[in-house]
């Protein structure tokens, strides 16, 4: 059975975000999260607001501990994007 490929980027980000949030070494299935509805609307870590984009840029980057792939995955937007906001921003 072949499954779309968003599918395979879905569990991969699902996956991501678990390794980042549990407190433990190893992910459980309570640290995973599948969602039949639409996307989530919380806000998270994506950038909206652009009063708050640096305050979420360095939450990222920390939470990513300093992996640029990994957080630009938590702000839900292109590596190349979080070079440029970072650049704007003033950050290294």
């Amino acid at each position: 059975m072949a499954f779309p490929p968003g599918n395979v980027r879905e569990l991969k980000d699902v996956v991501l975000f678990a390794a980042f949030h549990t407190p433990n070494d190893a992910i459980s299935a309570s640290d995973l999260s599948f969602s039949q509805s639409g996307p989530e609307t919380d806000g998270g870590f994506k950038l909206q607001d652009p009063a708050m984009e640096k305050a979420k840029i360095i939450a990222a980057l920390e939470q990513a501990e300093g992996n640029k792939t990994m957080a630009a995955k938590l702000l839900k937007i292109d590596r190349s994007t979080l070079y440029i906001k970072m650049r704007q921003y003033g950050l290294k």
